[in-house]
């Protein structure tokens, strides 16, 4: 891992979190120097790579879509431990997971509140409302 001893000076090409040669995001440098994160630089850009995995791997499946919402759900808490946030479930945003059916205006409406709409429909989270 490449250590930085002045984070401003970081080119930005530090920042790309690729997937398979795509460039798919670049890490927030303002949030990485509010919340100190510079030391888990690389670990976050491990982290987004493997939920987009995930996420891109989701739509491909007929079944068996369940352990892999336990993995981004995983992912996602690992994500705020790496920024250097609390865990907390409410401000994972699981209606932009592809495959989801769930209402998105509505939960975008109530980000992060917490206080979600699940559909019946969805087949991620159809299970969770048993």
């Amino acid at each position: 891992m490449t250590e930085y001893k002045d984070p401003l000076h970081i080119p930005s090409s530090e920042l790309v979190v690729e997937y398979y040669g795509e460039e798919v995001m670049l890490l927030n440098k303002r949030l990485l120097d509010q919340q100190n994160a510079w030391g888990n630089l690389q670990l976050l850009k491990d982290l987004h790579w493997e939920r987009i995995r995930i996420e891109r791997t989701m739509p491909k499946l007929d079944a068996n879509k369940t352990l892999l919402l336990e993995q981004w759900t995983e992912n996602q808490f690992a994500l705020q431990r790496a920024w250097g946030f609390p865990e907390d479930a409410k401000f994972h945003r699981f209606w932009d997971i592809p495959s989801c059916g769930c209402p998105k205006m509505d939960n975008n409406d109530a980000y992060p509140t917490g206080y979600y709409t699940k559909s019946a429909a969805c087949i991620l989270h159809r299970h969770q409302l048993k």
